[in-house]
């Protein structure tokens, strides 16, 4: 009898524990991972290498999210180079270009300006448990004169 009394309040104490612990989880995501694909591209892009169906790995930080300063940053990884683009002032989301600043790793690195904007996005507000994000940016500058849209999907990260 003893036994199934410590075992029922290990087990309870366990659970507690978990649960606990994925809340901790949910608090703790501050970025949204997954991948962003160009789905339309300025005529200038294609002398760049960049056209539609191109696909990075992605990090989105949505601003003041689970304790996130107040600025959105985006990360892309595509393999070979990685970009970053930080509006440092808020929010990208509405009708209007907000400037960027945006840096480049290649066979160096640099950093140089853009402009850009978050249209469309589901949820338009995340929740602190928001587990997917999904919306369509906009970049001028992506890279020289080359103008861009991505389609940005990624999961909360950590994940509980």
């Amino acid at each position: 009898m003893t036994q199934k009394k410590i075992s029922c309040s290990a087990a309870l104490a366990l659970a507690g524990l978990l649960a606990g612990g994925a809340a901790t989880d949910a608090a703790a995501a501050n970025q949204f991972r997954g991948n962003a694909c160009i789905i339309t591209a300025s005529p200038a892009c294609a002398a760049l290498g960049w056209s539609v169906g191109n696909c990075a790995a992605a990090r989105l930080y949505p601003p003041n999210w689970n304790g996130n300063a107040n600025r959105t940053g985006l990360s892309l990884y595509w393999g070979y180079y990685a970009q970053n683009f930080t509006y440092p002032s808020g929010s990208m989301v509405g009708a209007v270009m907000r400037p960027l600043q945006a840096s480049g790793i290649g066979n160096g690195m640099f950093t140089y300006s853009a402009t850009g904007r978050i249209a469309g996005q589901v949820p338009a507000a995340p929740a602190a448990g928001t587990a997917v994000l999904s919306n369509t940016i906009y970049i001028n500058g992506f890279e020289e004169s080359c103008n861009v849209t991505l389609r940005f999907q990624g999961q909360r990260y950590p994940l509980p």
